[in-house]
């Protein structure tokens, strides 16, 4: 595995990765960058979740899978719904193995 890459081997330049530059970032989600630094300043988008900075000039490298859901939820709390049920898939996994064992004991 590459030093700058994550655990499924991808360097944030792959394409294949989920981090991205802030305009790919933008790009994807239809959103302009100033939204997404005003995200990152309110705290909404958080340092070491949402993005990290790379390198010697401070370029930021966002999540975009994380991005997507955090505005998401934004956005559900912004219109007085609930947020989001929200897992990655190691937290699906274990809630799906619990339910079957409920279900298989009868529980």
């Amino acid at each position: 595995m590459e030093p700058n890459s994550n655990a499924n081997g991808h360097s944030p330049n792959d394409p294949g990765s989920p981090w991205g530059t802030t305009r790919q970032v933008t790009e994807a989600v239809g959103t302009s960058e100033s939204s997404l630094l005003r995200c990152r300043k309110d705290g909404t988008l958080r340092a070491g979740i949402h993005y990290y900075l790379s390198g010697d000039k401070g370029s930021i490298r966002w999540s975009l899978p994380r991005v997507r859901l955090a505005l998401r939820a934004r956005t559900a709390k912004a219109n007085g719904e609930e947020a989001p049920e929200i897992y990655d898939e190691r937290e699906a996994a274990l809630i799906a193995s619990k339910r079957a064992e409920v279900v298989i004991s009868g529980g």
